[in-house]
């Protein structure tokens, strides 16, 4: 049973964009943030967002290969260890 608290997948996108933009609530900030404590797919579509806004920005990513193997992880449906 899903919590109704929480937005659907599709407005997750939306939330999180949402909140890159600073742009909501305090209640809707906790929401948000207790759902990433919770929801390791969440939080990387948070990473995936924000690397994809600092590229258009023009914003160069440390070039130490994380981003890419974070990229590679989320394609192959892999999950973080322990969970």
């Amino acid at each position: 049973m899903t919590d109704p608290a929480l937005p659907a997948p599709p407005a997750l996108a939306t939330q999180l964009s949402r909140f890159l933009d600073s742009d909501l609530s305090a209640d809707e900030c906790s929401v948000l943030l207790e759902r990433m404590r919770s929801d390791p797919e969440a939080r990387d579509q948070l990473t995936v967002l924000q690397l994809v806004r600092d590229a258009v920005a023009g914003v160069r990513a440390l070039d130490d290969g994380f981003t890419l193997r974070i990229l590679q992880r989320i394609e192959r449906g892999d999950r973080p260890r322990g969970l």
